[in-house]
This record gives C-alpha cells, sequence and structure tokens, in this order.
C-alpha cells in the first residue's frame, strides 16, 4: 500500500487528503475482495464499482465528522478543495454516487469500470 499526496496543493488539502487515504486504508480488506472477485468474474461491473464507491461513501463520512475540530480559518475552508468536497458531500449513498463538486471532471464511476476491466484481463 502506498499513499500518495499530489503537489501544488493548499497545506489543508494535502492534510486532509493524508487523512483521508489514512482512512481510507481501512477498507484495503473489503477492496481486495472486490478485486478478487472482479478478477474470478463472481462480481458484475456496477456491483464492483458501486462496492468500491461504497467503501470510499464510508471514509468520506468519516472524514466529513472530523472537518470541525481541524479548526480552520474562513479563508482556508473558502480555498480548501477537499474542505468543500468532504462538507458538502450527500448523506445518502444513491446522492453521492452522482456527486460531482464544482469544478471537478473526474468519473468516478468510469475510472472504476476501466478498473473492472483491466482486472478482468487474462495474462
Amino acid at each position: 500500500m502506498a499513499i500518495l499526496i499530489r503537489e501544488n496543493q493548499e497545506p489543508c488539502d494535502e492534510f486532509i487528503g493524508l487523512i483521508y487515504e489514512i482512512l481510507n486504508s481501512q477498507g484495503e480488506k473489503r477492496f481486495q475482495e472486490l478485486f478478487d472477485e472482479a478478477k474470478s468474474g463472481a462480481v458484475s461491473k456496477t456491483d464492483f464499482v458501486r462496492g468500491i464507491m461504497r467503501q470510499e461513501f464510508e471514509t468520506v463520512k468519516k472524514v466529513r465528522g472530523l472537518l470541525e475540530n481541524f479548526k480552520l480559518s474562513k479563508k482556508e475552508k473558502s480555498t480548501s478543495y477537499f474542505f468543500n468536497k468532504f462538507s458538502q458531500c450527500p448523506n445518502d449513498f444513491e446522492a453521492y454516487v452522482v456527486y460531482k463538486p464544482k469544478g471537478v471532471t473526474r468519473d468516478q464511476f468510469k475510472e472504476y469500470e476501466q478498473l473492472y476491466d483491466s482486472l478482468q484481463k487474462k495474462p
């Protein structure tokens, strides 16, 4: 396992990103189960993607619960990508699946579908 922190971002975003990745790593066992199921064909592409996203959603809720403890200034909150992403995240999983924070072009669903496809390929 490796945790990567993107450079050239606000210090509070580096911190929040690190907290997210540490908490998300607690789901490593579930992620591995989903990867193994995808490789063997025991899970559909949609269920694989939703499983990954459900695990990440649980982490997002944990981070959101910690945000008030971070004592960020108004300026830090307004300039922080992660603070806004997590604090505005829906409480409902179905809403989370389609949630796109302002300015985000990344499509997690498609990325995880591609991951599923790559796991399906036989060497």
